[in-house]
């Protein structure tokens, strides 16, 4: 599988190797897609391997045995196998967009009735989400890996 290359302008102090970094993930888990979100918003550029979740694999469950994922292997070897942390870490190493010290307020949803939340008076909000899911960001981190 081809590493998921997260663009950057220029280097940044903390930003490992192409492959010192290996994610196990996978697509439509959300912690997952917080992970790489971070992960892509940061620039670490890491090896990116797609679980089966029936079928995980023997690397991952040696790194991390509960076998959930996100798990983040760094260079070193440390293994870092919770979404938030996976984050924490990124955005500690280069966080250009400044998602840790946000400007507002902004609130999560999740498994919101979509057409419920059009009708709410939260036009800042719906801008925002579509400008996120519309992203070639979300497209990049969210891309079924090639067979």
């Amino acid at each position: 599988m081809a590493p998921l290359v997260c663009r950057l302008h220029g280097e940044r102090a903390g930003r490992e190797a192409a492959a010192d970094l290996i994610l196990y993930s996978f697509r439509r888990c959300p912690y997952a897609m917080r992970a790489r979100l971070a992960l892509d918003v940061s620039g670490q550029v890491c090896e990116l391997r797609e679980v089966v979740l029936r079928n995980k694999p023997p690397a991952m469950l040696e790194a991390s045995p509960k076998g959930t994922v996100p798990v983040l292997v760094l260079s070193n070897g440390e293994v870092i196998d919770e979404s938030l942390d996976i984050m924490l870490w990124a955005l500690g190493c280069n966080d250009p967009e400044r998602w840790l010290t946000p400007e507002s307020d902004s609130r999560q949803f999740a498994r919101v009735d979509a057409a419920w939340f059009a009708s709410l008076p939260l036009r800042g909000v719906q801008s925002w989400l579509t400008t996120i899911v519309t992203s070639e960001r979300f497209e990049r981190i969210m891309r079924h890996p090639a067979t």
